[in-house]
């Protein structure tokens, strides 16, 4: 997946330099999103957050390009999130 998401200069995260926010509570789904999103070109920023209410402080403070929400968070349903 990650060879799909850095092939090419013309992937609109390479121009925009992405930041993205990862919402999820289980740290090995975690740990592998983190770690196939940090080999790709094209992302600048990659932050974490395990609950719905850390990641809504966090994305007051920043403007992410993407957010990858979890379905089933402690505090929240990552639908209600959205």
């Amino acid at each position: 997946m990650s060879q799909i998401i850095q092939t090419t200069v013309d992937n609109p995260l390479h121009a925009i330099g992405a930041d993205i926010l990862i919402i999820e509570d289980q740290q090995i789904v975690l740990l592998g999103l983190t770690t196939l999103l940090s080999t790709c070109k094209g992302i600048k920023r990659v932050d974490k957050a395990t609950k719905a209410a850390d990641a809504l402080e966090m994305v007051k403070q920043h403007a992410y390009a993407i957010l990858i929400i979890d379905i089933e968070l402690p505090d929240m349903s990552g639908f209600r999130f959205a």
